[in-house]
């Protein structure tokens, strides 16, 4: 590359790569500040905050993740803008839009332009009490389920509004309404035809009650509650209509700290309306720690989630995630990278495997090392080249799955 592209390059990033700020709890006020501070670009009465993401520049040797290996050259690219109306110190509005193109150099049924659009906002009433409402419509081509490794094209509509009150301390308890519609596109792979929209296109609605109590300045402790109801669209999957219950709790930690991110743990139990279904009661949890001590940071994943499965003899499957990394800054403008992480989809023991003694279920195993070097050029913003070489096994298939990924790398977290 010539030096002036490189230079293009360099400016471009400076200008749109925002940091991807984690959904982290913050009271009106403070929320407010982040907003006129993070958007600082101005059109008029509006608030600008650009951003420009970049992921999956490379080639994959595997990109269905299957049995027969098809290799192509990758990009996804992610423009967006946020635009913020602020009114004094009691109320602001949002729009964000977020176009999308995923890009194969050979595999043309895996190009895509989708697009996501969303409105919300907030009001301070009285002092206390904070109105807030947003809708969402996302349009993306991603990987939706942790079963099949081709990325498929899936339309969510969703639409929650709430009311919470708060203290001068920063204490806040609210209350949550949702609704939710996920539509998918049935799956071609080298593996065969997945009719996904079968089993799991559907619509959710429910509410949640959450408490965060302020420990000490930025740090949160939590407690949520939800109550899910879900009804699928084909007659033929309504035998998966239900409800949830999920308790969560857990510490949001400080940003811009040595130790940042969420601990969370919860308890839920998921019940189908069909009693002769499988059901649900186990842990939860949703928990990414970092932590830097001079030039080494650790990094710390736990995610486990029952989720809907493609398959139409399971209702559900146990997806449990652990993750750990390090990093090694070798010099202010250099760092090296690298994580491990290992997951499980563990599959409900079928009526025909328990009459033939076998209790143990389907198990699947899949697991990844990402090497990573990147060179600082803005702020948090890096760029570099990244390696991924990952490994799918199952205890009921024939399968041992290989894939490697090498490319390009641009990280918000340097």
């Amino acid at each position: 590359m010539n030096k002036p592209r490189l230079i293009l390059l360099v400016g471009l990033l400076w200008m749109f790569s925002g940091s991807a700020e984690a959904q982290t709890f913050r009271v009106f006020q403070d929320d407010l500040a982040n907003v006129i501070k993070s958007a600082r670009l101005h059109f008029g009465p509006f608030r600008l905050k650009p951003g420009f993401s970049v992921r999956s520049i490379g080639y994959d040797d595997n990109i269905y993740y299957g049995d027969t290996p098809r290799s192509d050259v990758t990009a996804t690219l992610s423009p967006r803008v946020t635009a913020y109306l602020p009114f004094r110190r009691s109320l602001y509005l949002w729009l964000e839009e977020n176009p999308e193109y995923a890009f194969y150099a050979r595999v043309r049924e895996g190009r895509a332009l989708t697009n996501s659009l969303g409105v919300g906002g907030k009001a301070l009433i009285l002092s206390r009490f904070v109105l807030s409402g947003r809708y969402r419509h996302d349009s993306r081509r991603q990987n939706f389920t942790s079963e099949i490794g081709w990325l498929g094209l899936r339309t969510t509509e969703f639409f929650e509004t709430g009311l919470s009150w708060e203290t001068p301390r920063k204490t806040s308890f609210g209350f949550r309404a949702y609704w939710s519609r996920d539509r998918y596109e049935d799956l071609s792979t080298s593996e065969g035809l997945f009719w996904v929209s079968r089993t799991l296109n559907r619509s959710e609605h429910g509410t949640a009650a959450d408490l965060y109590y302020l420990l000490r300045p930025e740090t949160y402790l939590f407690l949520e509650a939800d109550f899910c109801e879900y009804l699928f669209a084909e007659e033929a999957a309504r035998y998966r209509d239900g409800s949830s219950v999920e308790m969560t709790g857990g510490i949001q930690f400080p940003l811009l700290r040595a130790l940042q991110g969420t601990l969370s743990l919860g308890y839920m139990v998921i019940t189908p309306r069909d009693p002769t279904r499988d059901g649900y009661r186990g842990l939860t949890g949703e928990t990414g720690l970092s932590f830097r001590k001079g030039r080494l940071g650790v990094n710390l994943g736990f995610e486990r989630k029952p989720t809907f499965s493609i398959y139409g003899e399971y209702n559900h499957y146990v997806d449990t995630r652990v993750t750990a990394g390090t990093s090694f800054y070798a010099t202010r403008f250099l760092k090296l990278n690298y994580d491990f992480n290992v997951g499980w989809l563990d599959y409900p023991v079928l009526p025909g495997e328990a009459i033939a003694g076998d209790v143990s279920g389907r198990r699947e195993r899949q697991q990844s090392h990402v090497f990573a070097f990147l060179l600082r050029v803005k702020r948090r913003t890096g760029v570099g080249l990244t390696w991924t070489t990952g490994r799918w096994s199952s205890t009921r298939l024939d399968t041992d799955r290989r894939r490697n990924f090498l490319g390009l790398v641009i990280a918000q977290d340097f």
